[in-house]
């Protein structure tokens, strides 16, 4: 179905005393008369022979906008009838595109009989588009990941057209060139191109061609949900699409009468656990953000809260509300590496919920889930779909100053939905949404074990051009030394490019290796193949020292560990917020709540004082607050 003709008809039919016309487009005609004969459907117009996708999409919005409601049931001599024959021949867009009106108009009775649809695989398929964008083939593909490659695509398209017939599915082109959208992903400027099956002139998408081309010939297929949240607070029974059921679950809905015991079983159920006690102003976060469901007129809200600070902890009792109320819940992130760390976190908080994480290279991709834990990327395929999106690191790159990642995030929560976002440093876009009411402010100045946010301390030395383990100051080789001898922890060693990180990394592996200890330094990029095995065994302790790029100032938590960035006065890629996010890798832990941090460059550069600045003005907020110890940091 990669390149698809429709045709667009006219159905009627007398309901609840109104008489209703339904204006649509089908890919298959024959199967679908059955399912609006069995809907009631009197009569039916084929008005168009097949014609291009986007064309036919554009003539049903035209459609939809006459006075249908008032037509009458007799439709052999009704007036309007004429009329509305009258306007189609008369429409610019039908003469402009030679698209010929067909002057049939029959009852369904004597068209011949569809095929029978199929109930079981029309449910599956249903439930697999719940709020989502996919292409035919993705559904196949969805299908074939469950599990089910049994169904065929032909079995997959009658059901598809059924499910479209009852309005639980759209059809609709994936790009409009009319509209100038992209209705996958939102993009808003198409190009040309020409379609590799029918050899017309398409438009297509450039931004989200790397996931399945997006063709103004393709259709596509979404579902958007009512909001699960509104439903409930309007006292609307549902019933909850949960991994395991109970008696008492079925066609009483959470707020219907007898429905006490299953709201127990549900608190139960979806009760988050927790791996350290959280403390009591994380607690009183935690207590602050649940309510927002019921009781604050701004969706959006912020929590600023240092790096460490246990921020992802404290939205586990609002997750756990919302799963509650038969809500879906996304987590996302720009990173990768925080994605998979999340999955594990979330699995050990919610071992009874079905949690599916989406990212590069992923093996699953369609299954749904009550939490969905993906980067922002994989978003284009969800519509409408989260009753909840919780963003950590709102602030990272390439989230920040890409509008189709933004327009992608705001497409996937639905229109009653909530979001929070958690950010160590907020941008100042951020502030001033907070500043006008358009965003909730809630601030966590200080880590869960009451120590201090590690203080940098700022270096002007003469750095080598080539950044040669063996041409550093000695400065650089003396902080080395004392991480692994003297304090006994990890350490990240962060430059700005790549190929510095390749130069560095390699000199001091060699450096180790003529001591027999070549296997003590490792160092990756964004480039690396081998990048996420070197990334968890770092974490898990296998080496003490990882050479690296900004890949990892966020999202990853090592024990013991401390922090050198060399070359920090590199302004284009270490502004304030990455020194901030490198400088809150170390201290992280109970066990070693305390860390060396040394920002070395050839000068100090501004953003290298606004980080330190920031941190030390949080650690005071903090103090102020009594949330630190007396004593809170061992080094400063």
């Amino acid at each position: 179905m990669k390149c698809c003709q429709v045709q667009v008809y006219l159905a009627g039919r007398l309901k609840n005393g109104q008489y209703q016309v339904k204006a649509a487009m089908s890919y298959n005609l024959t199967w679908e008369i059955e399912e609006l004969a069995s809907m009631g459907y009197e009569w039916f117009w084929v008005l168009t022979e097949e014609m291009r996708l986007h064309l036919a999409y554009l003539l049903i919005q035209r459609l939809h906008a006459l006075p249908w409601a008032r037509w009458s049931p007799n439709w052999q001599t009704d007036p309007r009838i004429k009329k509305i024959t009258s306007w189609l021949h008369k429409e610019r867009l039908l003469k402009e595109n030679k698209i010929q009106i067909l002057p049939q108009k029959r009852p369904i009775a004597i068209f011949p009989e569809g095929l029978k649809l199929i109930d079981e695989s029309f449910q599956i398929i249903s439930a697999m588009l719940r709020g989502r964008n996919l292409f035919f083939s993705e559904i196949v593909n969805g299908l074939q990941e469950m599990g089910l490659s049994h169904y065929s695509p032909q079995v997959v398209q009658k059901n598809l057209l059924q499910a479209i017939v009852h309005n639980k599915v759209e059809l609709i082109p994936a790009v409009s060139p009319e509209q100038g959208e992209c209705f996958r992903c939102g993009h808003v400027g198409l190009q040309l191109s020409q379609c590799g099956i029918c050899g017309e002139r398409v438009w297509f998408c450039p931004e989200c061609s790397n996931m399945g081309e997006s063709l103004s010939c393709r259709p596509l297929f979404r579902r958007a949900d009512k909001g699960v949240i509104a439903e409930l607070a309007q006292g609307v029974c549902i019933n909850a699409n949960l991994s395991d059921t109970s008696p008492q679950q079925t066609n009483k809905g959470l707020n219907g009468v007898g429905s006490l015991d299953y709201r127990s079983y549900l608190a139960d159920k979806f009760k988050p656990r927790y791996n350290f006690s959280l403390s009591p102003y994380q607690k009183e976060i935690s207590e602050r953000l649940a309510e927002m469901l019921d009781t604050d007129r701004v969706r959006r809200w912020l929590l600023w809260a240092v790096c460490g600070a246990g921020k992802t902890e404290t939205t586990f009792e609002l997750i756990s509300r919302v799963l509650q109320r038969a809500g879906r819940v996304l987590f996302t992130s720009p990173r990768r590496e925080v994605i998979r760390q999340m999955v594990e976190r979330l699995q050990e908080a919610f071992s009874d919920v079905k949690i599916v994480g989406l990212y590069g290279g992923s093996k699953i991709k369609f299954s749904q889930a009550q939490i969905t834990v993906a980067t922002v990327h994989q978003l284009v395929r969800f519509y409408q779909a989260f009753d909840l999106v919780i963003f950590d690191e709102v602030d990272a790159y390439p989230y920040q100053g890409d509008r189709r990642l933004v327009n992608l995030l705001q497409r996937s929560l639905k229109k009653d939905g909530r979001m929070v976002l958690l950010s160590a440093t907020p941008s100042d876009e951020l502030l001033k949404e907070a500043k006008d009411g358009e965003l909730r402010v809630l601030t966590l100045p200080a880590r869960f074990h009451r120590k201090g946010v590690p203080v940098p301390e700022l270096y002007s030395l003469r750095l080598p051009i080539l950044p040669e383990y063996t041409l550093m100051p000695q400065k650089v080789k003396k902080w080395i030394i004392q991480s692994l001898e003297k304090d006994l922890a990890q350490l990240y060693i962060f430059l700005p490019s790549r190929k510095m990180v390749e130069i560095f990394g390699e000199s001091l592996q060699k450096y180790y290796q003529k001591k027999g200890l070549a296997d003590w330094v490792q160092y990756t990029h964004s480039q690396d193949k081998k990048r996420s095995q070197k990334v968890q065994e770092f974490l898990r302790g296998t080496y003490p020292i990882l050479v690296t790029t900004t890949i990892l100032e966020r999202g990853v938590t090592v024990p013991k560990s401390n922090v050198l960035v060399l070359y920090a006065d590199h302004v284009d890629i270490f502004n304030h917020q990455s020194l901030i996010q490198m400088a809150g890798r170390g201290g992280r832990s109970l066990y070693a709540p305390f860390a060396h941090v040394w920002f070395a460059g050839n000068r100090i550069s501004k953003e290298m004082k606004i980080a330190v600045n920031w941190i030390a003005v949080m650690n005071r907020l903090a103090h102020e607050r009594g949330l630190l110890d007396a004593k809170s940091d061992k080094f400063n």
